[in-house]
């Protein structure tokens, strides 16, 4: 139920996907300028993720001499292309559906329907067709981490503590990143529908359970009895959420629902589901959220450390060639 797809803010993505048009040469001459594992790198994908990294840099208010950008330009195109090769090894795969779930989402949390995301792009010069490509790689990249940093984010409660003392100023990053945020107690029934239950046959089975529930019957024990989630054995209930927790479709009419309000039916990509609002409070105010907050940027450092050395270790055994002659930039 819960949907976590890293940070997928639409700045950003952006950012990855907005390159001022190459210069005429780059079109009618494609030149190779690397080669990796037998794979080609292009004058044209140089040029693009060139000009990609002087928009990033000119958006940030800086600048770089014009060879260190061709450098760190050529340098990830080739550090990418390893790790798309590893997820080709790997068989990880990412569906048409997947990449579609993806932009939904980015479009939701940025107050845009696909129209108008398309629109957005459009005027920025990107295509529907790259904008998909370059999800599709984040999202194969985001899985080939995960794949590979399996098990490697264990965290002890000594290795916790030793952490939390080491760095001192987590608690005030803490307390700045939680004043705004809210977390809520939530819980749901689910009914999949599928060859055997339509949409409206378990819109309309919602229905009914919502009028059981406006005569008192109890909210836990319906979610037993019918939700085909997970959760129905904890009557439905899922907890203390966060913000970006689950699908927008969900977490749109969660967010809007009085606490003790139930929803009508929701259609989500999982299902229909009626929701519960059980609570709500500042995050600040859960006892844990501290420690679990500490526990989680630890976890990160970890994955993140065995992930470098996982493409260290792809670039030492890779096969890299310039047909120029030129050295490889580091």
């Amino acid at each position: 139920m819960k949907k976590r797809v890293g940070i997928w803010v639409i700045r950003w993505v952006l950012a990855s996907v907005m390159v001022a048009l190459p210069p005429a040469w780059a079109t009618d001459t494609i030149g190779v300028v690397a080669v990796v594992n037998g794979e080609p790198i292009t004058s044209l994908q140089l040029e693009r993720r060139r000009a990609q990294i002087e928009r990033q840099l000119a958006q940030q208010g800086r600048a770089a001499p014009a060879q260190q950008i061709a450098d760190e330009a050529l340098r990830s195109l080739i550090v990418e292309r390893i790790q798309l090769q590893a997820a080709k090894r790997f068989g990880i795969e990412v569906e048409p559906r997947e990449v579609d779930d993806a932009i939904a989402s980015i479009a939701a949390r940025n107050g845009m329907d696909r129209t108008q995301l398309e629109a957005a792009l459009q005027q920025d010069g990107i295509s529907w067709a790259t904008f998909q490509e370059e999800i599709r790689r984040q999202i194969l990249l985001q899985r080939l981490q995960a794949r590979v940093t399996q098990g490697s984010d264990t965290v002890s409660d000594a290795e916790l503590d030793h952490f939390i003392a080491a760095f001192p100023d987590l608690k005030r990053r803490f307390a700045e990143e939680a004043a705004n945020v809210v977390q809520t107690h939530v819980r749901h029934i689910l009914l999949k529908t599928g060859a055997t239950l339509t949409d409206e046959e378990a819109k309309a089975r919602l229905v009914a359970l919502k009028e059981r529930l406006a005569r008192g019957e109890d909210f836990a024990e319906l979610a037993r009895l019918h939700s085909e989630d997970g959760s129905a054995a904890n009557g439905g209930d899922l907890g203390w959420v966060l913000p970006g927790d689950f699908v927008p479709e969900f977490e749109t009419v969660m967010n809007r629902l009085p606490v003790g309000a139930v929803s009508d039916p929701v259609k989500t990509r999982f299902g229909w589901h009626l929701i519960q609002v059980v609570a709500r409070r500042p995050l600040a105010d859960d006892p844990d959220a501290f420690r679990n907050y500490a526990r989680n940027k630890l976890r990160e450092r970890k994955r993140q450390q065995a992930y470098e050395a996982f493409v260290q270790s792809l670039e030492a055994e890779a096969v890299i060639e310039r047909p120029t002659g030129e050295g490889l930039p580091r």
